[in-house]
């Protein structure tokens, strides 16, 4: 009887490891190979020549040993490979027109997500999150067609009194968002980000001077966001954020570009950039032709930021930069001068021109967000497959992440999603 029982255990040990060879053998026909380019990983500051095996939604082989591949190959010789572009300051709803709000090019926030992703944005920080977002971000999680959402939660910081601010925070967290953004300028500020953090939640806060950086920053906020326009940054201040590993998140597009589209001796050489296309309808588009009938926002608008983006933005990024200060790249997206998606590039081209090396540039946009926003993004075997391919290298040339040839989120190619 022993040995009948040993027989048929050996039988049945021996089936399940043939069918657990078929669904390997079955897993590895619908591998996606991506053969002969560039791997570039903004973490480590490193070029390697590598295949890739993307199996399901993540990456599982990195060799530079020219594996083979029973699934799908892509042949990208001589391409780069990047983790897929984050964008850490969003208003995900479409794009302004500098003529009139009824002109403006609103698509909601999942036809935002779709176009998006078509610029290699694979997730981007919802600055605007409300309620009813929380199921919509939860539907779109894992969907290859549509840019992740991360969402913040927005509040004032001013309230009766520091219980109210608590409870307020605590309300918030209870509705599910990824992190909090407070708008700076109210006295319980620190009891609002004490309580985030007591709850899990990293804050952003919002801020219009340097007071109020001032004032995030000794609260203990994770991150500041936009920079005054009017004065370049203290180098005190700076210190105090290199103490408390205080992150700036710029908005350097929001801060710069309209000024630049107003220009008309000098249109930017990235205003016909065909990526630009894709998500820039031909109405809007327009309307920044006109520049006789701009509205009274878009003027004011042009002239703070021809009075402060190269004199004062550029000087305290390189501050920034040159203390330590983790940078990341956040557009601002769905004010004038911004475009879903694009400006993201813009931003790590902006970031380059004050100061940070293409590689900061690169990793403030990818790697660097991925981090803050707990994503697992990135180019190692066990990362998700949200990643890039470049034309050209980003390294040698920061606007290169505009010459896309292929977008892959969460294993799938997007073009053989649409």
């Amino acid at each position: 009887m022993k040995s009948s029982r040993r027989c048929a255990t050996g039988l049945v040990a021996l089936l399940l490891g043939a069918n657990a060879a078929q669904v390997q053998a079955q897993e590895q026909k619908q591998d996606l190979c991506l053969k002969g380019g560039f791997v570039v990983s903004p973490a480590t500051r490193t070029i390697t020549k590598a295949d890739l095996t993307i199996r399901g939604t993540r990456i599982v082989k990195v060799s530079t040993n020219q594996a083979t591949c029973a699934g799908k190959q892509l042949d990208i010789t001589g391409a780069f490979v990047v983790p897929g572009f984050i964008d850490t300051h969003v208003h995900v709803w479409g794009n302004p027109s500098p003529v009139a709000e009824a002109n403006d090019e609103e698509w909601g926030e999942e036809g935002t997500a779709k176009r998006a992703l078509q610029t290699g944005v694979v997730a981007f920080l919802s600055m605007s999150g409300e309620a009813e977002d929380v199921a919509m971000r939860d539907r779109l999680r894992a969907s290859p067609q549509h840019t992740q959402f991360v969402l913040a939660a927005p509040t004032y910081t001013a309230a009766k009194n520091d219980q109210e601010a608590r409870s307020r925070i605590a309300s918030m967290v209870k509705r599910g968002p990824d992190l909090i953004k407070l708008f700076a300028g109210g006295s319980q500020i620190a009891a609002m980000v004490g309580q985030a953090r007591a709850l899990g939640k990293k804050t952003v806060v919002h801020i219009a001077s340097w007071q109020d950086a001032r004032a995030a920053v000794k609260a203990g906020a994770t991150a500041i966001t936009h920079l005054e326009d009017e004065a370049i940054i203290p180098s005190d201040l700076v210190q105090e954020m290199v103490r408390r590993k205080t992150i700036s998140i710029p908005t350097l597009a929001v801060q710069c570009d309209m000024a630049l589209l107003a220009d008309p001796k000098l249109p930017p050489q990235w205003w016909s950039d065909p990526l630009l296309q894709k998500v820039l309808g031909p109405k809007v588009r327009a309307d920044y032709a006109k520049a006789s009938e701009f509205s009274k926002k878009t003027l004011r608008t042009i002239e703070w930021q021809k009075a402060g983006c190269t004199t004062n933005d550029f000087a305290s990024i390189k501050r920034l930069r040159d203390a330590g200060v983790l940078i990341l790249a956040g557009s601002d997206t769905g004010n004038l001068g911004t475009f879903q998606g694009f400006s993201l590039h813009r931003e790590m081209q902006l970031l380059a021109e004050a100061g940070l090396s293409n590689w900061e540039a690169l990793a403030a946009g990818t790697s660097a967000a991925a981090a803050f926003l707990e994503l697992p993004y990135g180019v190692t075997e066990g990362s998700e497959a949200s990643i890039v391919v470049l034309e050209a290298s980003p390294v040698d040339d920061i606007s290169n992440t505009r010459k896309i040839r292929y977008v892959i989120h969460h294993g799938k190619l997007l073009n053989e999603q649409q």
